[in-house]
């Protein structure tokens, strides 16, 4: 009979080699986030300092305005707080999105934004308004407080603009989820195909993989165009944002929702080609950014502009070019689905 003899090195515990070993395994996500944390952290410091002190004095030279006399106060920094503070603010909002989209609960993340919006849109159409009409009543002539940008009604509209902006571009998070965690991490894992070897198809995985998030997406979105319109419609006199808005557009139509189901596919696509959670996580963002900029600069292309107009579409435009657009989304979606289950059997055949 032989013993095999095994030595521990108990002054060298493991500890310290798998904490090296997680901070190699991930480095690259350490470094991004790294980035992103001090590009945030300077913009708050900007905006508690220097911007916030330009901003005061601009609104004191306002204040001292007399009505019906010429006056001068510095408007630029004014708007310049105001683009920085909302850049900031969408910011510190999106990144729990990120954060979800990397850990896999970005699904969980979404449906409780999307119960919480529907939520602050009721309670912004049935409390809100009322408290914001009370106080326009009482408003003295020409103070900040009253002003139609920043007063109450502002302050009415904000809540609107902020709730519709989130839900449109949350489809940011779900293609980085989606390249990133869905399918991106279980490829880089080992994970699919562990699966694959217990029975279960190359394309049967993918489409179970698939069909939950996309049907969540679909009655979730679905759910807030439906409130939001009714929303919008409640208080128009309270809301200063147009219907040519990009949030506004897509959050009253199917258009909101075909942007999440083709941010789910370009993800899709973009992590099987990929095989890699954290590229697949910033190509897929990207390319969902890029489309979305074209289409919003053309979007006033997709539907012909009546020859007696002034340049701008009216309001009856809105259905055609909302639903064109919806063709659009989804015609790349279904493209973009074929393409990746075609790579998939291609790469697993």
């Amino acid at each position: 009979m032989t013993a095999l003899s095994v030595s521990v090195n108990a002054g060298h515990p493991a500890s310290p080699r798998l904490l090296r070993w997680l901070v190699r395994l991930h480095r690259p996500a350490l470094w991004t986030w790294a980035a992103v944390i001090v590009v945030l952290a300077a913009a708050l410091l900007w905006l508690a300092g220097p911007l916030t002190d330009a901003s005061a004095d601009a609104w004191r030279q306002y204040d001292a305005c007399k009505p019906g006399t010429a006056c001068s106060y510095d408007q630029d920094a004014i708007l310049r707080y105001k683009d920085v503070y909302n850049y900031t603010t969408w910011a510190v909002l999106v990144l729990p999105f990120v954060v979800a989209a990397w850990s896999g609960a970005a699904l969980i993340v979404w449906s409780v934004f999307v119960l919480g919006a529907v939520g602050g849109l009721v309670w912004l159409t049935e409390v809100r308004a009322d408290v914001v009409r009370a106080e326009l009543k009482s408003c003295p002539v020409l103070t900040v407080y009253c002003d139609p940008l920043y007063g109450p009604s502002s302050d009415y509209a904000g809540y609107l603009s902020w709730i519709s902006t989130l839900a449109y571009y949350s489809f940011w998070g779900v293609a980085a989820w989606a390249g990133a965690s869905l399918i991106g991490r279980e490829l880089e894992s080992g994970t699919a195909r562990l699966a694959w070897t217990q029975g279960v198809t190359p394309t049967r995985w993918l489409t179970a993989k698939l069909a939950v998030p996309a049907l969540v997406l679909t009655l979730g979105g679905t759910l807030f165009v439906f409130v939001f319109r009714w929303a919008w419609a409640a208080h128009r006199d309270l809301v200063t944002g147009d219907w040519t808005f990009n949030d506004a557009f897509a959050a009253r139509g199917p258009a909101l929702v075909a942007w999440s189901l083709c941010a789910l596919a370009v993800g899709t696509l973009t992590a099987l080609l990929l095989r890699r959670s954290l590229p697949a996580l910033a190509v897929s963002v990207a390319v969902m950014i890029t489309l979305n900029q074209y289409l919003e600069k053309h979007r006033t292309d997709l539907w012909p502009k009546k020859p007696s107009s002034s340049g701008e579409h009216p309001a009856s435009h809105f259905w055609p070019m909302n639903l064109i657009e919806t063709g659009i989304l989804l015609t790349i979606a279904a493209l973009t689905t074929t393409a990746a289950f075609w790579t998939l059997r291609r790469r697993t055949a």
